[in-house]
């Protein structure tokens, strides 16, 4: 047996288990997009290939799992508020095509204002003329230090990514300066 098929084997058990253990079914969507139906607690889910959860509540009507948890953790819990953040917009995801096409999006929205823009593969941001920036933060525990006032977030982060990364940056941020995309 070759060692790939064992490592499959392995794979194909922790899944059984991690199924059983949430009480939880799969499937296939039936359409040939790499999703998979997930059954759990009466309710249906779709995984996509992205990774992104979504929930059926009511007859095909979906709503993304993670981007209405993140809104929830912004809605509630005090917020702090500085005048040293001020200004600071933190766009937080992995995905570099993602944090491309919206620093795109905020450059041809805000191009006429632009002081300076960075785009490189290890960094990426935007600089106005009034002092307001728009930076990438890695999903890394060294991005831990920065603190912002506004928060653009990838729906494609983890929970741990939320908590242990995000959250600490956005001590004050409220729901009202979060968008998730």
């Amino acid at each position: 047996m070759d060692a790939i098929d064992l490592k499959m084997l392995n794979f194909r058990e922790s899944l059984i288990n991690l199924l059983k253990q949430y009480d939880c079914e799969i499937s296939g969507t039936g359409i040939d997009d790499g999703s998979m139906v997930i059954y759990c607690e009466n309710n249906y889910y779709i995984l996509e290939d992205s990774y992104n959860l979504l929930k059926d509540i009511s007859y095909g009507k979906y709503e993304n799992v993670m981007k209405k948890h993140i809104m929830d953790v912004f809605a509630y819990g005090d917020r702090y508020t500085s005048e040293d953040v001020k200004g600071i917009t933190c766009i937080f995801s992995d995905n570099v095509f993602k944090v491309n096409n919206k620093m795109k999006e905020i450059y041809n929205k805000l191009k006429d204002s632009v002081k300076q823009f960075i785009n490189s593969p290890i960094e990426k941001k935007i600089i106005l003329q009034d002092g307001t920036h728009y930076i990438w933060v890695k999903l890394s525990e060294t991005a831990k230090g920065l603190r912002c006032d506004k928060a653009i977030i990838d729906e494609g982060i983890t929970l741990s990514q939320l908590y242990v990364i995000v959250l600490p940056i956005c001590d004050f941020v409220t729901m009202d300066n979060v968008e998730v995309f």
